[in-house]
């Protein structure tokens, strides 16, 4: 009980525990025999915001204390970014990509999106004369390297940094391009199930 945080919660009847609570049981009772690998399906589904956030915070403990392999199942492709180092994406029966989360996504190294001045080609020289990769992405620049230079060109050139916010990759914006690749544009209902692909993810421990 103390390891999913319901040590307060250990003589109350489980059938009065939220979803958030019994999920959280439902782990306790696979980490009693301390296993090597934990496999877990959908283990945030039916969860409110903070509920899911704790589950979360709790998988990445069991990877990163109790050093327990974690081998998740969920279509919430947040969750695998969130947690995981590498996933396998199934669509149809069918193995779509797999790898390193930074691999499938198609890019090694996070970013920032920023609007600094008007994001023109001054602005873009400045930036790379600082040592940064840049490049457009619709109203913004998308730049590779230390927000810390970012600043630091703002400042030195007086420019206003309205916007900058870290890019991680998107395994969303990968499961629909795959999806695309192999046929039709998807159809609305796959459309609106984009975030719904289901996807095995896997975490070694930290």
């Amino acid at each position: 009980c103390y390891q999913v945080g319901l040590d307060e919660e250990r003589y109350r009847a489980i059938g009065g525990f939220s979803t958030g609570m019994q999920q959280r049981v439902k782990l306790a009772v696979a980490l009693v025999h301390d296993p090597r690998l934990l496999l877990l399906d959908e283990p945030t589904d039916g969860m409110d915001p903070q509920g899911r956030e704790d589950m979360l915070d709790l998988i990445d403990r069991v990877r990163g204390e109790l050093e327990i392999d974690v081998l998740v199942s969920t279509h919430l492709l947040g969750d695998v970014e969130r947690v995981c180092d590498r996933v396998v994406m199934v669509h149809a029966g069918h193995v779509l990509t797999q790898g390193s989360i930074a691999e499938v996504a198609g890019t090694t190294e996070r970013g920032f999106g920023i609007q600094l001045g008007d994001n023109g080609p001054e602005v873009r020289d400045a930036l790379a004369a600082a040592g940064l990769q840049v490049r457009p992405a619709g109203d913004e620049l998308l730049v590779q390297g230390a927000s810390d230079l970012v600043r630091d060109v703002a400042a030195e050139r007086g420019w206003a940094l309205r916007r900058l916010v870290p890019q991680a990759p998107s395994l969303e914006e990968t499961f629909l391009r795959l999806q695309a690749a192999q046929g039709a544009p998807p159809s609305p209902a796959e459309a609106a199930a984009a975030t719904s692909p289901k996807t095995a993810a896997w975490g070694a421990p930290r």
